[in-house]
């Protein structure tokens, strides 16, 4: 994405889904989670918790979908879901909040997942459509997490490839 003038377009439909017509082939569909979709999201989460990060966190998914679905009443949040037909793919959450530095609304992604078999560039839709979002939320920037298990190289190239600039490197310590 080179700038505002270049994104593609994503049509929000009263439906929840959004759409663009490049990119989405005839089955693939993106939209807002559904209650279900957070049921699915929160049991796959302990599988997630279980080969990243037990060590680091303690995944509860009534804790994750109350949260997910409170951000997402208040506006502040969403959790996008790409759906081939009735199977949910991949899904990637965000939260907009206010920079501490210079008050402007950021968007920073919360998770990014796609499941193995998910059909190429599906994470790419995601993004795009997280993207919009943001866009949509009046947002000027936009942060995305790499974690040390994914393919580093790969996924630095990726952002950079987007317009994404490498800032910063957190650590976690359990206390």
């Amino acid at each position: 994405m080179k700038g505002r003038s270049e994104r593609r377009t994503y049509a929000m439909e009263s439906t929840g889904t959004t759409s663009s017509s490049e990119s989405l082939g005839k089955n693939l569909s993106i939209r807002v989670a559904t209650p279900y979709d957070l049921d699915l999201l929160g049991t796959m989460g302990y599988r997630f918790a279980e080969l990243y990060g037990n060590d680091l966190m303690d995944f509860r998914a009534s804790i994750f979908k109350s949260k997910m679905q409170t951000f997402m009443d208040q506006g502040i949040g969403v959790v996008l879901c790409l759906h081939e037909k009735a199977a949910l793919l991949g899904a990637l959450a965000g939260l907009m909040y206010d920079n501490v530095f210079d008050g402007k609304p950021c968007a920073t992604e919360l998770f990014w997942y796609v499941w193995p078999g998910a059909p190429r560039g599906s994470g790419t839709m995601l993004l795009r459509a997280f993207e919009e979002w943001a866009y949509a939320k009046g947002c000027t920037r936009i942060t995305m997490a790499l974690m040390m298990h994914n393919e580093q190289e790969r996924l630095d190239k990726f952002y950079r490839d987007r317009d994404y600039v490498a800032f910063e490197k957190h650590y976690v310590k359990r206390i």
